[in-house]
């Protein structure tokens, strides 16, 4: 029962049954005020919903398992901000503002495993259903 919720470059995750908030990075995800958080998407993987990702203006996402307060990994490939997160089991997809969708799967050392150009403007909506398939919507 948290809320993931972000204000430039903070992630605060705010808990519904004690009402107390904790920032993710105590001091910031940055040193340069430039970058900020454009996306948050919580992993749906049973076991592993405590991971949080974090799409950011500077072109990558990090992982960061709430449970320990520390950023696990950083994928990256695209080329401006990652506007848009889901989850779908062990993989994340990502949508930005070079009009691609990058997947991500968390299981190969390899990232992203698939890159999709088909959008002409920035990615700001993602969902996966439960049949596995992707919508996707663009600003343009």
């Amino acid at each position: 029962n948290i809320l993931a919720i972000a204000l430039d470059n903070e992630v605060y995750l705010w808990d519904g049954n004690t009402r107390k908030v904790a920032q993710l990075a105590e001091n910031g995800f940055y040193s340069n005020d430039d970058y900020y958080v454009c996306s948050l998407s919580w992993c749906k993987l049973p076991g592993r919903e405590e991971y949080l990702a974090v799409g950011t203006s500077n072109n990558m996402i990090q992982l960061w398992d709430t449970r320990v307060m520390r950023m696990v990994q950083i994928l990256r490939g695209h080329e401006q901000r990652v506007s848009s997160l889901d989850w779908n089991l062990h993989c994340l997809t990502s949508g930005g503002a070079d009009a691609q969708i990058l997947l991500h799967d968390l299981r190969c050392t390899r990232s992203p495993v698939v890159e999709y150009q088909a959008h002409r403007g920035e990615v700001c909506s993602l969902a996966w259903n439960s049949s596995n398939t992707l919508a996707s919507g663009d600003y343009s």
